[in-house]
């Protein structure tokens, strides 16, 4: 049911208050059904005791998981997989179809063999996700989603079916809190799960659903290899400081130096206000190299980090053009391929830089407001709000742009902004410095470039996306 569109793109207030009544309407239905398990104890009615099986669902948890994390980072493989009506109901039918056969084989007494198809789809769909060109890239979706539901039906039934609340509990804490923690961790900043992680998921998915039961010996087997897998990703990861110096690194390399300052002249009050506290000559000369730059094709990126969210900066380096369509700044995605770990050390780089200084930056912009009361024409605006804003926030202003579902939040509905009367003293003034400057730490990045008139041509602009206020009089609608 989240597959729908409708409910994908509701806010979150709205999904809250669907999955509640799903889950009392589930609730509701079972008491009126009678006993579905009569188990005896978990092997009887599974054939999985508990402690492999608890290690299996943490696994599968886990790829899940990971998988999750690549392909949110992903902007071509989000896309695929969220973007677009057609694709989320393809996505709904997928899971449908595949919940209702995992149901089927289930009520068959087929606990095994249904985490098994789980267990291989969600491992093809890793795997695939680890190809730098895979082939069948068209399998990922369909692998990954179908994947999803077939180990979640069992995830679901395992619990249930033992009858035991003790042990519902122990699968929800460790499977669900510990598993999905190790799959992100494992993935993150990978742009893939690592291929020895995806070893060691099959040596426990195996250990826990094919060896014949001996004491112990499953679960031992089990978590050797899990404990193999965290050991080696630990060694694996990237460690901040050496994450900053590949991002220096890479910054240099991809010649960004060319086309961006990485110096706020302190006596140049513009750039000040543009791009935050001024710099102080010492430090930046004593870099090796030093990167203060010597041309600005673009903004000045000495204090970035105060400026831009994380995610802003991987989706702009993948596709400038969508922010911008007169950026003349080429793609970066070549960067952000899966296996290649230079993308997100670039915007870790650029992340921490300045990013001490956004105390100051905000005492420095509190009291800015646009010097004039004119404004760009209505028509200006209009094709102003298109071009720069119009990718997330949609052309009717809803949050339904293009880019919204690549986001982590979903943008603002504009149409529900206050009127100017219901607004707070200075409402207007407020909106302004938003769209100059942005909202430090989210999505919503500034724009420094535009002048007085543009502002004010925005915040107007905006004014007329709400709907017209309805009369209350008697007699009028």
């Amino acid at each position: 049911m989240c597959n729908i569109p409708a409910v994908f793109t509701a806010t979150a207030g709205v999904q809250a208050l669907l999955a509640m009544a799903v889950a009392l309407a589930g609730a509701l239905a079972s008491r009126t059904g009678g006993k579905i398990f009569h188990p005896t104890r978990p092997p009887a009615a599974t054939g999985l005791a508990v402690g492999p099986a608890v290690l299996l669902l943490t696994v599968l948890v886990s790829l899940d998981s990971g998988a999750f994390t690549v392909i949110q980072h992903t902007i071509p493989l989000k896309a695929t997989l969220w973007n677009g009506t057609m694709v989320l109901w393809s996505n709904a039918l997928v899971h449908l179809l595949a919940a209702v056969l995992a149901g089927h084989l289930l009520d068959r007494g087929w606990c095994r063999g249904t985490l098994a198809v789980g267990s291989a789809l969600l491992l093809g769909a890793c795997t695939l996700l680890g190809l730098e060109h895979p082939s069948g890239a068209g399998l990922i979706p369909i692998l990954y989603v179908a994947g999803v539901s077939f180990y979640s039906v069992g995830l679901v039934y395992y619990p249930a079916a033992t009858g035991r609340p003790g042990i519902t509990a122990l699968v929800y804490a460790v499977a669900g809190w510990l598993g999905s923690a190790a799959g992100i961790g494992v993935a993150e900043g990978a742009n893939q799960v690592p291929p020895v992680a995806l070893v060691a998921a099959a040596a426990v998915i195996y250990s826990a659903l094919c060896l014949r039961p001996c004491g112990g010996g499953r679960l031992l087997v089990g978590l050797l290899a899990a404990g193999a897998m965290l050991w080696f990703t630990e060694g694996q990861s990237v460690k901040p400081s050496d994450q900053l110096s590949l991002g220096r690194a890479t910054y240099i390399s991809e010649g960004c130096i060319h086309c961006h300052s990485a110096f706020v002249r302190p006596h140049v009050p513009g750039d000040v206000l543009r791009w935050g506290p001024g710099s102080e000559s010492a430090p930046a000369a004593l870099g090796e190299p030093p990167l203060p730059g010597n041309r600005r094709q673009g903004p000045d990126l000495a204090r970035v980090g105060n400026r831009r969210s994380p995610e802003w900066q991987r989706l702009h380096l993948q596709d400038p053009r969508a922010f911008n369509p007169d950026s003349r700044m080429p793609s970066y995605a070549h960067l952000f391929a899966p296996g290649n770990p230079r993308g997100a050390a670039l915007v870790a780089y650029l992340s921490q830089s300045g990013a001490a200084t956004s105390p100051a930056r905000a005492d420095l912009l509190a009291d800015w407001q646009p010097a004039r009361a004119e404004s760009i024409s209505p028509a200006q605006s209009r094709s102003l709000f298109l071009a720069l804003c119009a990718n997330c926030h949609g052309e009717t202003g809803r949050g339904d742009g293009p880019l919204a579902h690549r986001l982590h939040t979903l943008p603002l509905d504009l149409t529900r902004l206050p009127a100017p009367e219901e607004a707070a003293l200075g409402g207007e003034r407020r909106l302004a410095r938003v769209i100059k400057f942005g909202l430090p730490g989210s999505p919503m990045a500034g724009h420094e470039w535009l002048n007085d008139r543009q502002v004010n041509g925005l915040v107007r602009y905006l004014g007329s996306l709400r709907p017209p206020a309805r009369s209350t009089r008697q007699g009028e609608d």
